[in-house]
């Protein structure tokens, strides 16, 4: 009888295990199959590792962040799309700390253009550093500091000095990421900061990625990548009201709101991206998902952009220039990928 028990244990233990490796496989897109949908044609453009991300500014010209994955050091630089080139840009004075920069945000007056970037000083620091974009030059103007910072990825700016940044995990600890990660906590979040310290406004996303504002800056989106959506709040009152979901057919990077639409970078395949991570030679694939109708019951949904990873891969941001052109970021990538239909 003793036997028969402990075999049932073991069985329903195993049974248990198989199931949620199955389950941990199919929502990392293991088993799922690409199909490649163009977006016109595309022309790749830049020399630049790791283009995360994008920052529209009004004259039509696009702030790009990139961060090499290598521990190496990150730059700011802007494309012009009329001539298809990335320059880079070298902060004034020359910056004396280490910049690695991650998700960034531009918020234009007339009098001046302010640049936000959110930099991976260490594994354990994170800051926002505040620079002023000025003819083509990029001055640095000061560094923002606050501890729910910590594991920052992305940011949002409401007004001078004003934003939303997302923090992917709880801790800035490696391995404590990887326990939680493995079971399934979500430890993410989404900060407020006023201008003099921050808040905790929104808990509990499953790594909390990407993030971006309305056109009228009263409906704020955050992206949770290994929970696969995309959440809706009403920031009206001045306090995130939840709204709705958008579910992801894979794991949404970063994410941008344009033309009344919701344009979304998604890893269709979890487990190729963390592959190529650690081997450059892997590509993963890319998926550019736009969302429109959003004040609707039921949103509208169509993949504009799909690719094995060979003419870009991971994906990280898309961003529409005008009427049928995007520009496209990677995440391990050396270039953008700029299409027109």
């Amino acid at each position: 009888m003793k036997r028969n028990t402990k075999l049932i244990i073991l069985g329903a233990v195993g049974l248990t295990l198989a199931f949620y490796v199955q389950k941990l496989l199919q929502d990392a897109g293991a088993f799922r199959q690409i199909t490649p949908v163009a977006y016109g044609q595309c022309q790749k453009v830049g020399n630049l590792l790791g283009p995360e991300d994008f920052a529209l500014l009004q004259n039509g010209k696009v702030i790009i962040s990139a961060e090499p994955r290598d521990g190496g050091e990150g730059d700011l630089h802007v494309y012009d799309p009329v001539q298809r080139v990335v320059t880079k840009l070298k902060p004034e004075p020359e910056l004396e700390f280490d910049f690695r920069p991650h998700g960034i945000d531009v918020f234009e007056t007339a009098e001046r253009t302010l640049v936000y970037a959110v930099n991976h000083r260490t594994d354990f620091e994170t800051t926002v550093e505040v620079f002023e974009y000025r003819g083509d030059k990029l001055l640095f103007l000061k560094t923002l500091i606050d501890p729910f910072f910590q594991s920052g990825n992305d940011i949002a700016v409401l007004s001078e000095d004003r934003f939303y940044l997302t923090s992917d995990f709880g801790t800035p600890r490696k391995p404590v990421q990887k326990v939680t990660q493995y079971l399934r906590h979500a430890t993410g979040y989404v900060s407020f900061f006023d201008g003099k310290k921050a808040d905790l406004v929104i808990p509990s996303v499953f790594y909390a990625n990407g993030l971006t504002l309305n056109t009228a800056k009263t409906t704020l989106f955050v992206a949770g990548m290994l929970e696969k959506t995309v959440r809706v709040y009403d920031i009206s009152s001045g306090k995130p009201q939840y709204v709705k979901t958008l579910h992801v057919d894979g794991g949404p990077d970063n994410i941008r709101w344009a033309h009344e639409k919701l344009f979304v970078a998604a890893h269709p395949k979890l487990l190729t991206l963390k592959q190529e991570s650690e081997d450059r030679a892997i590509k993963a694939p890319s998926q550019i998902i736009e969302y429109s109708d959003l004040n609707a019951k039921e949103s509208k949904s169509i993949i504009l952009y799909a690719n094995q990873g060979d003419e870009i891969s991971s994906a990280s941001i898309a961003m529409p220039l005008e009427e049928n052109r995007l520009l496209i970021g990677s995440v391990f990538d050396n270039q953008i990928l700029d299409c027109k239909k």
